[in-house]
């Protein structure tokens, strides 16, 4: 029943840490801080746990990293052990953190961390469904989540600024990973922004939702900010637009306002879905892989 000390903390979010890269404001506040608002808020509650987070940074430095994509939706990054970040055990090995989206992440792990422990002998079989229930949960309450996890390689394996692809973490043959946990994130909508929708829905105009965000996660979002109602009630997800045809796809856009799990294929493939619908189509992108869908809109708003 206490609450848990700053060396379980550490253990527990130092994936989150090393696996990052931003860097916080002073005091851990917002003046001065450098990086996503998701991996920033996982740094913050570190900072606030009384965890030093530019020690555990400090004190393992990247070796390698595979790049975060919204095509896979996770980042990873080798690191040479620390006994207090690690773990005594662990220190003729490389270690490997790997955050990401956690219905990408489950399959791929074979064990789940024990009361903040690495030991091969506390580790236990990891319990997907349990996972999985605690993922809904979380997003249904329109939480942002997201998956610690780690591996560990043979010295030599990796080296020091080697170029690592999705594969380095998705093509080992078997599952390899430990979940360390799940951390839930609150980004709310923000009330302009419902504001906004909501001037627009007043004006005509029909305002859709496309997210990498888990589906559940989407809808809460969604329903938000007014674009879930009786007509729009439930959400589709990009592995399932990737296997609809041209046609499935037209009728798709004109049955859902909620896109979740969306890659930037979606994107391009939802406006021009819509355009032959006979819609004029608006959208809006945040990232260099939004551009072709931008370039394909009869409006594209660059934004970021």
């Amino acid at each position: 029943g206490e609450s848990p000390d700053s060396d379980f903390l550490r253990k527990a979010l130092g994936g989150g840490i090393l696996c990052s890269k931003c860097s916080l404001g002073e005091n851990g506040g917002r003046a001065g801080e450098i990086g996503n608002p998701t991996e920033l808020s996982i740094l913050r509650a570190a900072y606030f746990g009384n965890v030093p987070v530019s020690e555990v940074k400090d004190s393992s430095p990247v070796v390698a990293e595979v790049p975060f994509s919204s095509e896979y939706k996770f980042m990873a990054t080798v690191h040479e052990p620390i006994e207090e970040n690690d773990g005594s055990e662990l220190m003729n090995k490389l270690i490997v953190h790997v955050k990401g989206a956690p219905d990408r992440m489950i399959p791929l792990c074979k064990y789940q961390a024990k009361g903040g422990s690495f030991k091969e002998e506390d580790l236990e079989p990891c319990e997907r469904d349990y996972w999985i229930d605690q993922i809904a949960i979380l997003s249904s309450h329109g939480l942002r989540v997201l998956a610690l996890t780690r591996g560990s390689l043979e010295k030599g394996a990796v080296k020091q600024g080697e170029q690592l692809g999705p594969e380095f973490v998705q093509e080992r043959g078997e599952p390899w990973l430990t979940i360390v946990g799940l951390c839930a994130i609150m980004d709310p909508p923000r009330p302009e922004c419902v504001q906004a929708i909501a001037e627009a829905h007043g004006a005509g105009v029909r305002v859709a939702m496309i997210t990498g965000d888990h589906r559940d996660t989407a809808l809460a979002i969604g329903s938000m900010l007014g674009l879930v109602d009786r007509e729009h009630s439930e959400a589709v997800t990009g592995p399932e637009m990737d296997s609809m045809s041209e046609a499935e796809l037209r009728i798709a856009t004109q049955k859902y306002n909620v896109f979740a799990r969306a890659s930037p294929q979606n994107k391009i493939r939802i406006v021009k879905a819509l355009q032959a619908e006979g819609e004029v189509c608006g959208m809006t992108g945040d990232g260099v892989n939004d551009a072709p869908a931008l370039k394909a809109a009869d409006m594209g708003v660059a934004m970021g």
